[in-house]
């Protein structure tokens, strides 16, 4: 039954026939005015537009002020007709309309025969002059040209400026594998993707396993809208990719198509041993479009595959060959050992799981030996991912048209840990469905009825590449468990596996649009179910930490983490969202545009349909509260406003000054607390031993309880009084068009986020303040709330601040040459970058990412995890002038040798993100905190970001003796995120040749393609290690230390293409 929140408003909103603005993600708008030679506005002109691909026509009168607006357009080429008694008939064709596009369209008409006919060739002006929204198309062309490595066509969104993406972050199958996006300085978690109006990404991002978003041959276009879009655009405070599908037209035409790529063809990786190893991918498909009945029902399908074998590159920090002996270098005597009493356990661990270094000795900044080594492994990822989309176009009348489209993707991977003792497999299927309905009830009132649906469901479970001994699992029956020995790469997977989302958003929503004069209204509400059925459990397969290689030897364990055997990690969550708006763009004049909406947008409170559902209200207490997830609910308040100016300065549609500001919230849906959520007594228990046996305390304690070792019951805690996360956003932008054929664009970009999400141990020691202020905590102190251990607890008290400038000079195709340039150079601070549970999985501890002190937020003020400093990204499509259909012609021969070649390519350039120093995994602090590292102090006269030379050594990217151990007890000084990764940059190039096969048909093409990604071969490393030291004092040796790059090397890709 629908919640009695939302069917107040279907109910209510129902009446006035008013609906969400869905129409402008799809479709497009062609408007203008009409006047005669001497500038005078011409009412009662008919207005015909034609869509040249089916036919379609459309046809308005201009209003008393001259004035044309035709809405809810296909994308795609238009002819557009002017017609008056007393005036020659004007046609305007070359008109391209893209989604969400207003087209300006200005005409001007002649005294004379009706009977005669002037034709204007020209496109739609370069600059924006009617929206201030900032946003970009990706356009058809660039789809198919541009180099994409995997044929992901959400790579294309990073060209725009203030695009990038989160580094460092492996994608995990319940959370999306393909790189998380940022826009404007939002939280990746904030962008939303769109097809045809229907949200794709609920489950954190729309990639498949694969770690692409398949459909290129699918997609005719998308637009990316990152700052300032309108009131109709709801359920994301960040950017909006919005894609459109390909439809059918009156001429039948299709592809078929293979991309190919294998080891020999490709550079090998800085950290292989000797040559590639092995790797075949085939991408594939096959599409057609045409005609059912022609100007009336229209067609499109696509069919992709992608069939992949990967030999990777992973290079672990492991137990150097002596460990194994149980020898341990001698700090005081140069080249000499010590005798460690290794345990057999130990022993069997280093003999099982670890093998011999093959890469060489981790050494110290001057040389010296460590017990460390490097151990490179190749071991084969499997990627099977298989794609379909199926589109009708059908048009009932000239005033009515509805589409059907439905997309399928199925897709599996299997993956192999740094040390491949586990891999773990994942699968993702997709369904996405949209049906939407046109009607025009008056040449200025239009209605678009629409219903998506969305269906993700993922999994993922460990799997074992060797035997294990039942005497080395840390949990009985289960796989081999997380072992963290302190400067070592993990073993094992996180512990969490399996696990499994399976997601359905049901979407309907109704569109009404007016235009009145000087106005343009849009009015509407959309009513979307979110249904949630997930399993998240918690070390359900053991973690240990050790805080040292020798007390890893000795037996010593700090710490084990697991899940209690009662502890159900399964749930089932429901919850509702109603959006309702109004927007009006106003004429202030014939040059100034106001954009003017207010988005109102509540949501139901979480809903667990097992009751499963419990919180913490006390964090003091020990009492949960069955049935109640949030006390209140945060959205009842969620107004937000928006308004913007496009100023056209000389009225020449050449030059535009636009400007805006808007409030703009993300809703808690259930991707925010269906991880958190879960892992909440009395319906899930988890709980750490401290100082426990190694490997068998949970068959002793968890289980038996055998021996007199007590157990620290962990608990999740979400802030019941949690607020909508919000971003007040603001820009200036200027657009210029010149040499008639380029638009440069200078802008400022701004904001402010708050009640964001952070993660941060709730239940540490009460520091004693010193006298002079400063923060103490004595040894052996009690924790806050002794009834539990670990208490992770979330809260939105986080605020953030964006501050950019946005450079970019576009150029559509014309005489053969396209090409986009944007640069961004922007500071992203904030008190936190954490967002959900899942991203702490994808980047570890001690990233920044957890507030290291509860009680005083300040502490962590620096730069967002997110901070770029620059970002250029440059693309460009040139077609040679020679040969068939281009400026030059040439003889038989010389076209075949010299025509048809494009040459295609992608330039970017960024400089590093922040990273956070850390002290290591013990607890030299002393408040228990188990989940956040502290950072170390700063040594006198040592810079915070303490590069060293280039930063080109992967053996020694920074200096760590620039990093004291703190006093125990102690806070170090050194401030968060002042480490700055390595940049990247990175060369795609592409070299295409086609040719017209008219033996075969007039339209019949090949197309032969060559393309390098990393062409320059250049080794962009990854993040080096952070963590500095042991528990002993002494420095880790993975502690500045690459191991992994952040691009591939120059990788080849062979595809050929036939067209007609």
């Amino acid at each position: 039954m629908i919640p009695r929140l939302a069917l107040r408003f279907v109910v209510a909103l129902f009446c006035v026939s008013v609906a969400t603005a869905t129409a402008q993600e799809t479709t497009g708008t062609i408007l203008g005015t009409v006047t005669d030679a001497s500038g005078g506005v011409l009412p009662g002109v008919t207005i015909s537009v034609k869509h040249l691909e089916t036919s379609q026509v459309r046809s308005v009168a201009t209003d008393s002020g001259g004035r044309y607006r035709v809405q809810a357009l296909l994308v795609g080429r238009y002819e557009i007709t002017a017609q008056l008694p007393g005036f020659q008939n004007l046609v305007r064709s070359g008109v391209v309309l893209t989604v969400a596009m207003e087209a300006v369209v200005n005409i001007t008409m002649r005294i004379g025969n009706v009977s005669e006919n002037v034709t204007v060739d020209g496109a739609a002006p370069l600059v924006e002059t009617t929206t201030s929204t900032v946003s970009n198309i990706v356009n058809r062309q660039q789809l198919e040209a541009l180099p994409l490595n995997g044929r992901s066509f959400e790579q294309l969104a990073l060209l725009q400026p203030g695009v990038t993406t989160m580094p460092f972050v492996s994608g995990n199958i319940t959370g999306g594998m393909t790189k998380e996006v940022v826009m404007a300085g939002s939280r990746w978690a904030t962008t939303l993707f769109l097809l045809d109006g229907t949200e794709m990404n609920e489950g954190r991002n729309a990639g498949s396993a694969s770690g692409n978003i398949l459909g290129v041959e699918s997609v005719r276009e998308f637009r990316v809208l990152t700052q300032n879009f309108n009131a109709e655009y709801g359920r994301a405070s960040g950017g909006i990719v919005s894609a459109v599908t390909r439809s059918g037209s009156n001429r039948f035409d299709g592809a078929v198509y293979e991309f190919f790529r294998n080891d020999r063809l490709d550079a090998p990786n800085f950290f292989d041993i000797g040559r590639p190893p092995p790797f075949t991918r085939n991408q594939f498909g096959a599409a057609s479009g045409g005609p059912v009945v022609r100007d009336r029902t229209f067609y499109f399908a696509n069919v992709e595959g992608l069939r992949q074998r990967l030999g990777e590159t992973n290079v672990a920090i492991v137990p150097a060959a002596h460990v194994h002996n149980g020898l341990l270098i001698d700090p005081a005597r140069p080249g000499q050992f010590i005798q460690v009493a290794m345990t057999p356990t130990a022993k069997q661990f280093l003999d099982t799981f670890y093998a011999l270094p093959n890469a060489g000795d981790v050494t110290t900044a001057d040389g010296s030996r460590t017990d460390a080594g490097r151990l490179v492994t190749n071991p084969n990822q499997t990627i099977n991912d298989t794609y379909m989309t199926v589109k009708l176009d059908q048009v009932l009348s000239g005033a009515h048209k509805f589409f059907v489209r439905y997309t399928h993707d199925n897709s599996e991977q299997l993956d192999h840990l740094t040390i491949p003792v586990t891999a773990t497999s994942g699968t993702i299927t997709k369904h996405l469905l949209t049906i939407e309905d046109s009607l025009i009830l008056s040449p200025r009132l239009l209605n678009t009825f629409r219903f998506g649906f969305n269906r993700d469901h993922a999994s993922n479970a460990a799997v074992d590449q060797i035997s294990v001994p039942d005497s080395l699992k840390f949990v009985p029956g289960r796989h081999i468990g997380n072992l963290r020995i302190s400067g070592f790469t993990d073993l094992g997977e996180d512990g969490s596996l399996p696990r499994f989302v399976l997601n359905n958003i049901f979407d309907v929503s109704d569109d009404l649009s007016y235009s009145a004069g000087s106005h343009a209204f849009k009015t509407g509400v959309t009513v979307k179910r979110y249904r949630s059925d997930t399993l998240f459990s918690r070390r359900s397969n053991g973690r240990y930490d050790f805080t040292s290689l020798p007390n890893f030897l000795i037996g010593r364990a700090r710490r084990l983490d697991a899940t209690l055997p009662t502890a159900d990690a399964e749930r089932r969550w429901q919850q509702w969202l109603i959006g309702v708006y109004v927007q009006d763009d106003v004429r202030l004049g014939s040059r100034v545009r106001l954009n003017a909406g207010l988005r109102y947008e509540p949501y139901t409170k979480p809903d667990e349909l097992d009751g499963k559902m419990s919180i913490l209200l006390d964090p003091l207490g020990s009492t949960f509260t069955i049935g109640e997830f949030l006390h209140d609910n945060p959205s009842l308040a969620n107004v937000q406003p928006r308004v913007g100016l496009a100023w056209d300065v000389f009225g020449d549609g050449r030059t535009s000054v636009r400007t805006a500001f808007g409030v703009f919230m993300n809703p808690i849906l259930p991707s925010v607390y269906q991880v958190d959520g879960t892992r909440v007594p009395p319906f899930f228990q988890s709980a750490t031993l401290d100082n426990p046996p190694f490997p068998n305390a949970y068959e002793l304690v968890y289980l038996n309880n055998s021996q007199a070792l007590t157990l620290s019951r962990d608990v999740t805690r979400l802030d019941p009084h949690l607020r909508t996360p919000a971003y007040n956003r603001w820009h200036l932008t200027i657009d210029r068009e010149i040499l008639r054929t380029m638009k440069i664009s200078i802008g400022y970009s701004g904001n402010r986020g708050y009640h964001l999400m952070r993660q941060y141990e709730g239940n540490t020691v009460v520091p004693t303040i010193l006298a002079e202020g400063t923060s103490f905590f004595p040894p052996n102190s009690p924790v806050r709330n002794p009834a539990f251990g670990s208490m992770l607890s979330v809260a939105n008290d986080v605020t953030s601040n964006y501050h950019a400038m946005n450079l970019s000079l576009v150029r559509p195709m014309s005489a053969g040459l396209q090409f986009q340039a944007a640069y961004t150079l922007s500071k992203h601070t904030d008190l936190g970058s954490g967002t959900l549970g899942a991203m702490l999985l994808t980047q570890g501890a001690g990233t920044g990412l957890v507030s290291s002190d509860p009680d005083n937020l300040e502490r962590d003020r620096g730069l967002s995890a997110w901070d770029r400093r620059h970002n250029f990204v440059f693309n460009a499509v040139f077609e040679l002038p020679f040969g068939q259909d281009r400026r030059v012609a040439l003889g038989r021969i010389a076209n075949q040798l010299f025509g048809g070649w494009n040459v295609n390519t992608i330039v970017t350039l960024s400089s590093g993100v922040p990273l956070n120093i850390v002290i290591g995994t013990f607890d030299n602090l002393r408040n228990r905190d188990s989940r956040t590292p502290g950072r170390p102090d700063l040594a006198p006269g040592a810079s915070s970001n303490p590069i060293i030379g280039d930063g080109r050594d992967p053996n020694h990217y920074f200096d760590p003796k620039a990093f004291l151990l703190p006093p125990a007890g102690f806070y170090g000084n050194l401030g968060r995120n002042t480490l700055i990764s390595p940049g990247s940059a990175v060369v795609d190039l592409g070299v295409t040749k086609r040719e017209r096969i008219r033996s075969i048909s007039s339209g019949f093409t090949a197309e032969l393609r060559l393309e390098a990604f990393n062409v320059l071969n250049r080794a962009n490393f990854g993040q080096p290690g952070r963590a500095i030291f042991n528990s002993d004092g002494s420095y880790q040796p993975s502690a500045g230390v690459i191991t992994s790059t952040s691009t591939p090397s120059r990788q080849v890709q062979l595809g050929l293409r036939l067209a007609w």
